[in-house]
């Protein structure tokens, strides 16, 4: 269901302002790279007895390719059968070539500008998989307040952290 309502919204909005006499594309295109992917090529593995770690980084991307040519087509499919308005002559694959150049191309001019970095970043780690996981796949325990922050209130946590989302009563946050 999640996926339909928001191809219907995405489609919806892209028909209206082509109505409304704006130019517009909706541009069709799948993500190697995503966390779900990795998930999924990573739980055939297992079944398999094997990991991608065993398998090395070639074999692993082979593996994905495979998937997505078998299974990762799914929403593909599914936006096909709905019928969005989308253009279908230039779907895209994050693995394609002149996508994955344009990438590396982008961080490495971020990197050298100064906009992105290299640093120590609170993740979700799985150490299972061995991989991170998205905050859509990790189930939250909220954890008492003594094994966050004991010594801070509320207002004093969000002074020292420079945090934005905490908020009044958002002890986890």
């Amino acid at each position: 269901m999640g996926h339909a309502l928001q191809h219907t919204m995405m489609d919806v909005l892209t028909r209206y302002k082509r109505m409304c006499g704006y130019r517009t594309l909706w541009l069709p295109g799948m993500d190697h790279a995503g966390i779900s992917t990795q998930l999924m090529v990573t739980r055939e593995l297992k079944k398999e007895g094997v990991s991608r770690h065993d398998l090395g980084r070639e074999k692993f991307v082979e593996r994905v390719w495979k998937w997505k040519k078998e299974s990762g087509g799914q929403i593909t499919k599914q936006m096909r059968r709905e019928g969005v308005s989308v253009d279908w002559s230039r779907e895209k694959f994050t693995m394609d070539e002149d996508l994955s150049h344009a990438v590396r191309e982008v961080f490495v001019r971020l990197y050298e500008d100064g906009m992105i970095y290299r640093g120590n970043r609170i993740v979700n780690w799985c150490p299972n998989d061995q991989t991170v996981l998205s905050d859509l796949e990790v189930e939250k325990v909220r954890a008492g307040r003594k094994a966050l922050l004991p010594a801070l209130s509320g207002k004093e946590r969000r002074r020292r952290c420079n945090c934005r989302h905490h908020s009044p009563g958002n002890d986890a946050g």
